[in-house]
This record gives structure tokens, C-alpha cells and sequence, in this order.
């Protein structure tokens, strides 16, 4: 179980048992199977006393997002094995969230799932109360498939107050290519998928219940990171190549 530390004036090292007081503070999924945790810790730097708040999730390995007042813990809801030798696509991500408002303390405030794996932590946002979360399913290459279905990559947003729900999803953005980078900006998402080339896709979600593709670039490489410069700019950095593939 997850342990903190403390190394006193004297140099001595404190363990502090996260279980000290039972195990309110750890969290898992209903099926969940991970041995992992992901714990997030808060306390004070500059404090004279070490006095710290913490809170687990049992989890697979994690990817982080926080604004300024959520943080969001992304994790396969299945482990790598739990693929391999079966027919059946069961890809999905379960998402947790933390209300950070309160300076050192971190509360849960709800999970939920989406099918897909997520590329990293510009692939989640959190965006007056919605989550938002842009995945891709059929990645991994089931060789003793006869025939696998292609690659498909989907935005999701999720809302609720204590439990993550789908609020409007979209689907089938560039099916058979999967997602190289993402961003949220406000209203907008912003991703490139690439199987040869790289289409630049522009996500409306200005409505939460009907996010819809406001339009594409094509662009000759792949963008692997996209990074909002002004509100009406985006700067794309990747690999080069041309009409015939990076």
C-alpha cells in the first residue's frame, strides 16, 4: 500500500501509513482489477509542520489533467493481458474527478467510462463543469482477428454532479487513422489524426449535448502537439512529409 515519507531536521526518515485511518480515502472501479495506485497528495512547502491530505485510486497507469479547480485521472479500465487471445473489442478509459477549488485538499466528486484509449493529458479538459475526453478504439492489432475493425476516434463529454455521464458524444472522425494530438480550446477541440497525411480536425462544442466537426485541413507530416498561441491561432508542431506520408 502507498506510504509518505518525512525526513526530519535531524535527517531521520518518518513513514506516515496511508492506512493509518482505515481506507476511506482510496477509491476503485466497480470491475476493477489493477494492483497499482495513483495516489494525489497535498500539502504545504512552505509550512513548518508537515500536515498533508491524500487520496488513491486503484488504478492501471494514469494520465493527469488539472485546471485550476479540477483534476481529472485518466486510466484503462483493462490492463494490457486483458487483450490478448480474445476476439471481443472492450477498449475503454475510465475517468475520475477531483474538485482542487479548496487550497490542499483534493475531493473525489465522481468516475465515469468511455470507450477508447486516450492519447495523453491534452486529450482531457474540463470546461465550465464538462469533461471532455477525445479517444480512439481498435488500436491495439488483434493479429488472431480474422478481421479486426478499423481504427475510430470519438469525443466524448461528460457531465454530472456526482457521476460521469455521457452528455453528447461524436464518432467516426477519420475511421481507420488514429488520433497523433489534441486540444481543447473553450468551445473548440482540436485534433490530428494520420494514417498518411495529417488532417487537422476542428470539433464544435459550443452545444455539450451535439459536439459536430466544423471543418478539416490537410496538412503533408503529422502534428504530435498542438499548443493555442491566440484565439484565433494554433500552432501544430510534428514531422514533416508530403502528399505520399511522413
Amino acid at each position: 500500500m502507498p506510504k509518505m515519507y518525512e525526513v526530519n531536521a535531524e535527517g531521520q526518515v518518518m513513514p506516515y501509513e496511508e492506512t493509518a485511518q482505515g481506507c476511506g480515502n482510496f477509491f476503485i472501479a466497480d470491475d476493477g482489477a489493477s494492483r497499482g495506485f495513483t495516489s494525489i497528495a497535498s500539502f504545504n512547502l512552505l509550512g513548518s509542520d508537515i500536515n498533508f491530505a491524500s487520496d488513491h485510486i486503484v488504478s492501471n497507469w494514469s494520465l493527469i489533467y488539472a485546471s485550476t479547480d479540477t483534476l481529472l485521472i485518466a486510466e484503462p479500465a483493462q490492463n494490457w493481458w486483458w487483450y490478448y487471445g480474445t476476439g471481443k473489442y472492450e477498449e475503454a478509459t475510465n475517468i475520475h474527478r477531483f474538485d482542487i477549488s479548496a487550497p490542499g485538499e483534493a475531493v473525489y466528486t465522481g468516475s465515469g467510462r468511455v470507450d477508447g484509449t486516450v492519447l495523453g493529458q491534452f486529450s482531457l479538459s474540463e470546461y465550465q463543469g464538462y469533461v471532455r475526453v477525445a479517444t480512439t478504439t481498435g488500436q491495439w492489432n488483434r493479429w488472431w482477428v480474422e478481421i479486426p475493425p478499423p481504427t475510430d476516434n470519438h469525443v466524448y463529454v461528460l457531465n454530472g454532479s456526482d457521476k460521469l455521464e455521457v452528455a453528447g458524444q461524436l464518432d467516426g472522425i477519420a475511421v481507420g487513422e488514429t488520433i497523433w494530438s489534441a486540444r481543447f480550446m473553450g468551445e473548440k477541440a482540436f485534433l490530428t489524426t494520420a494514417r498518411n497525411i495529417d488532417p487537422l480536425w476542428t470539433i464544435d462544442l459550443s452545444n455539450p449535448a451535439n459536439p459536430h466537426i466544423m471543418g478539416s485541413l490537410e496538412v503533408p507530416g503529422v502534428s504530435t502537439y498542438l499548443h493555442p498561441i491566440a484565439d484565433n491561432r494554433l500552432l501544430a508542431i510534428g514531422l514533416g512529409g508530403d502528399e505520399n506520408g511522413f
